[in-house]
């Protein structure tokens, strides 16, 4: 029996791929993992199967469908009739998964990604692409990340603090290398050969942190880029008229759109319908300010 509809948070995120000799060719890069058998597109860790059987890049977009489930976990099915319950058994291979819509748009290397709350996240997705680049392609120095997207929001939240008694930001290597803006942070990364550095500040004993300059500088600069690199940021503090601490984190302020989505008989996502919205996302964001 069709269920009607629900709504989606599509979510942004900013892509970053390189290796050791600089920015990949997304399109050959995407092309050459789309044309890799579906059952390749798998990766196993631990009790978690994810797998991205459905990649197809067309128009300098790429479209995708990714799968994670628990290959431990066999469905509970409960009869309401006689009160009843029993395990559906699965046949080998098989897995009771979660399925997440994306896209990317190769030329402004911005990626939309379906949340979803048991699905696949955006981080286990970038991973899955990381490896099948390393493992099945062979390209060993790949390191390819999604980034969120910080929302105007992030920054009157951060703006709000009256007291800022801890903040902590985690920077993925960008796309084109670390850069000399940022010399005191990217220096060390930079001759580390990096691929992630976390920095975290604190105020002084009753004291607060600037937010004139410094961290709270740099944090909005890459937060608002073109391509930001802030995997994630959080800060601690008192805002006026409060005495307790309250924290704000980059995940909670990521851009996003709701969208409304046509559920088919089973329950689940139309495909075809959520694939529209997201590609329609994707070409508004082409046109923003």
């Amino acid at each position: 029996m069709a269920r009607g509809y629900s709504t989606r948070r599509l979510q942004v995120f900013s892509v970053h791929g390189r290796t050791d000799d600089g920015a990949i060719e997304y399109e050959t890069f995407f092309r050459s993992l789309a044309s890799l058998a579906a059952r390749e597109r798998t990766l196993t860790v631990g009790e978690s199967t994810l797998a991205l059987p459905v990649l197809v890049v067309e128009d300098r977009h790429v479209r995708f469908r990714a799968y994670e489930g628990d290959r431990t976990q066999y469905p509970l099915i409960f009869d309401t009739l006689n009160a009843g319950e029993r395990i559906e058994q699965l046949d080998s291979g098989e897995v009771v998964a979660t399925k997440t819509h994306g896209a990317i748009d190769l030329d402004t290397r911005e990626c939309i990604v379906e949340y979803t709350h048991r699905g696949a996240k955006t981080d286990a997705i970038a991973r899955l692409i990381d490896e099948l680049g390393r493992n099945v392609l062979g390209i060993d120095t790949l390191e390819f990340s999604l980034v969120p997207v910080a929302d105007e929001s992030f920054i009157e939240a951060l703006d709000r603090f009256s007291q800022v008694r801890v903040a902590r930001m985690r920077l993925v290597r960008p796309n084109h290398d670390w850069t000399p803006e940022y010399e005191t942070i990217t220096e060390i990364a930079r001759e580390s050969d990096a691929r992630t550095i976390e920095v975290e500040i604190t105020a002084k004993r009753e004291g607060t942190v600037r937010r004139d300059g410094g961290f709270f500088r740099t944090l909005r600069e890459m937060a608002r880029g073109t391509h930001p690199n802030v995997k994630s940021a959080s800060v601690s503090g008192v805002r006026p008229g409060e005495d307790a601490v309250a924290t704000v984190s980059l995940a909670h302020h990521i851009e996003s759109v709701v969208v409304s989505v046509h559920l088919t008989q089973f329950g689940h996502v139309d495909d075809v319908l959520i694939e529209e919205s997201i590609a329609n996302y994707l070409k508004s964001r082409r046109w923003r300010p």
